[in-house]
């Protein structure tokens, strides 16, 4: 948090500053001839000042004593990596605020805290890590900033008082299980940005109860939404092409779901089994494909294109009756 100054007695007056650890100290030409260097975070950063002209270098080297942030004592942060926020050092309101100088949220750093209910990540972020947040039945909101590119596995999982979840445009990858059994949370929006989702990924979300895919996510990967009881919509991405295995399992309040054009497998083991509510799904593929995990395990009437109609029914002969021409 605090600021020394440097002196250049001698050079051209043209200089070029960098510094191996900005999450540490960083520096600055206030004036010509002036360097203030800035303490952010515990640790040894090396600050070279390149001369423009002449093409000199010096070093300065900056030995940062204690966090600029209150952060308390135990709490282990190593180059810029949360690595453990200990329970019993979260403060009695419940709430974190992360410094700035932070870039991962390491592995675990908080998993078990029941005591954390909030907590403001900052843009510094770039990594949240597996398990992270796992277990935390306190935290009620999350806001995932625009600078993570993933979040890993399990970060959030079993965290039964999550009701309010952002992701922000830029987050790129959501991995395995990342917000499994988060069995508050009723709405969640994943932004385009995303290109991966991982299996099980809002698997046990039993009050969810809508959901929006990237555009850029073409697969519905394996047991996405197994167990989530209470979900009525769900909008894909318009080129989406496959469901996978047991990807809407016992998801019993969906009543109708619609597909896009570039639909061409929904996998027949169990995708929709134990749909007992399922009575309408639209196909707007015209290319036929079978259609068999969702008339076997349900008793939902198919429409598709009336172009395709007889191909569907041919090649689903076994369930022609229930599948019919889209109006």
């Amino acid at each position: 948090g605090e600021n020394v100054q440097v002196n250049i007695t001698s050079g051209t007056g043209s200089y070029t500053l960098a510094t191996s650890n900005a999450y540490i100290a960083t520096a600055s030409l206030v004036k010509m001839n002036t360097i203030t260097v800035s303490g952010k975070g515990k640790g040894t950063a090396v600050i070279v000042v390149t001369d423009n002209e002449s093409g000199e270098k010096k070093s300065i080297t900056a030995i940062v004593q204690a966090s600029a942030s209150d952060i308390p004592e135990g709490v282990v942060i190593e180059n810029g990596v949360l690595k453990k926020w200990p329970c019993h050092l979260i403060p009695t309101e419940g709430k974190v605020i992360l410094p700035n100088t932070i870039i991962e949220i390491g592995s675990s750093a908080f998993e078990g805290c029941s005591e954390l209910s909030a907590i403001e990540i900052p843009n510094s972020v770039n990594k949240i890590g597996g398990a992270a947040f796992r277990n935390c039945k306190a935290l009620k909101s999350i806001t995932i900033p625009s600078n993570v590119e993933t979040i890993s596995g399990e970060a959030f999982y079993g965290c039964s008082a999550l009701t309010s979840v952002t992701i922000a445009n830029g987050v790129r990858n959501i991995e395995a299980y990342v917000f499994a059994h988060c069995s508050s949370l009723t709405k969640i929006v994943v932004p385009d940005s995303v290109r991966y989702m991982g299996d099980y990924v809002f698997n046990g979300c039993s009050a969810l109860e809508s959901a929006k895919l990237s555009e850029n996510v073409a697969t519905i990967p394996y047991s996405t939404f197994y167990n989530c009881y209470s979900l009525k919509s769900v909008a894909f991405s318009s080129s989406l092409t496959y469901v996978w295995d047991q990807a809407f399992e016992n998801c019993k309040s969906l009543t109708t779901i619609t597909f896009p054009k570039t639909i061409s497998n929904i996998s027949y083991h169990y995708s929709f089994s134990g749909c007992t509510n399922l009575k309408t799904v639209n196909i707007k593929a015209t290319a036929p494909f079978s259609l068999r995990g969702i008339l076997y395990f349900t008793n939902a009437t198919v429409y598709v294109p009336e172009v395709s109609l007889e191909a569907y029914q041919n090649s689903n002969s076994s369930y022609k009756d229930r599948i019919k021409a889209l109006k």
